[in-house]
């Protein structure tokens, strides 16, 4: 699949903003030129219940009133129609002699003219303003557009990054493994089969663990993911998660405080999720040092930490929770997919430098009370 370069989707974004011109919907429109009608006559009403005669300036200003409100609603249109309608309503009630479109004193005429400019005035402005923030709102989408699209470039670019080593690679010693132990011309001792055997062993959980991590990584992107919680034992979450480490599972050290109340969880997506943590933590603490497990009790949470003393953090730190951040070996989801399946259970998860050097990476977990017997 052909990737778009940014840069251009960028140019097409903005060249297409200035071609679209801002015009108001239908219902706002007829809104402005009811108000356009209605507007003045609403207005002199007011200033005859008023009573006293009042001069033309007065008028003109109350006239600019729903000029204003029938430009901001309805366009240039509802402007135009509420300057006609306050200058014929001036022009009737408001200057002598009453009721006449005629004008018997210069500075009257000269008092409706300048009225009927500034109308005008006060609603092209509004008009152009609003103009002006619908360009601007535009141009902003076209930029929140143009990020959405870096996004998914940079996540296809790491997504066929992923399936091109992490998958082809243990697909590739597979297949060669497989082809050797095939060869009928090559005699292999026991040890030797049984390295080979190894291999596969080892490439197929390592892509296996890839394949489930995509999966996983698109169920919670599609929001595809189903919670069935029941009261587990905190230590038997951590039992199933290291057994899945492996030969490493001698250098995780669990530290449980006694007499931990069970959590209320779904079994399968948190033994995910340590997964994933104990994954991260021993790829990345060297070889010779442990990697700890803490839990302990925090009133209606049980607080778990996962604690190596590796080079801690490297990167952008606060993006690390984001899927395809990963810096050595694998696609970079495992801890997206951690942090998901916790914030599914209503946990949260942070993590801090360790002291005297590491990454510690901290989650909660709803706790219930132990089950009465």
């Amino acid at each position: 699949m052909e990737l778009i370069g940014v840069e251009v989707k960028q140019d097409r974004a903005e060249a297409d903003v200035p071609q679209r011109t801002w015009a108001p919907p239908r219902r706002r429109l007829l809104g402005g030129v009811v108000v356009g009608l209605l507007g003045p006559l609403l207005v002199a009403g007011g200033l005859l219940l008023v009573g006293g005669q009042v001069d033309g300036p007065t008028v003109g200003l109350m006239m600019l009133v729903p000029t204003a409100v029938a430009a901001a609603l309805g366009g240039p249109l509802a402007a135009v129609i509420a300057v006609m309608a306050g200058s014929i309503t001036h022009n009737l009630l408001f200057t002598v002699p009453y009721r006449t479109l005629r004008m018997s004193e210069p500075s009257e005429v000269a008092g409706l003219v300048v009225h009927t400019l500034v109308a005008l005035t006060v609603s092209f402005v509004v008009v152009r303003e609003q103009r002006a923030a619908h360009l601007a709102a535009q141009r902003l989408e076209a930029t929140e557009r143009v990020r959405l699209l870096e996004e998914l470039d940079r996540a296809r670019t790491a997504l066929l990054g992923a399936v091109s080593h992490d998958l082809r690679t243990p697909l590739a010693a597979i297949a060669a493994a497989t082809s050797d132990l095939q060869d009928r011309d090559v005699s292999f001792t026991v040890e030797q089969q049984q390295l080979l055997l190894a291999t596969i062993a080892e490439r197929a959980g390592s892509l296996d663990r890839t394949v489930g991590q995509l999966l996983d990584a698109s169920r919670l992107q599609a929001g595809a993911v189903t919670l069935f919680a029941e009261a587990v034992e905190v230590e038997d979450l951590l039992a199933e998660a290291t057994a899945a480490a492996g030969d490493a599972e001698r250098r995780v050290r669990l530290r449980t405080e006694p007499g931990l109340p069970p959590v209320v969880v779904d079994p399968v997506l948190i033994v995910a999720a340590l997964r994933n943590l104990l994954d991260n933590a021993l790829r990345h603490a060297p070889a010779a040092t442990p990697v700890i497990v803490d839990a302990a009790a925090a009133g209606e949470w049980v607080v778990l930490a996962v604690i190596d003393e590796g080079p801690g953090v490297l990167g952008d730190r606060e993006r690390v929770f984001e899927a395809f951040q990963g810096t050595s070996g694998g696609p970079g989801l495992g801890l997206a997919i951690a942090r998901g399946f916790i914030e599914l259970h209503g946990g949260q998860i942070a993590h801090h430098d360790t002291p005297g050097g590491g990454a510690t990476f901290e989650f909660t977990l709803p706790a219930t009370a132990e089950p009465d017997a």
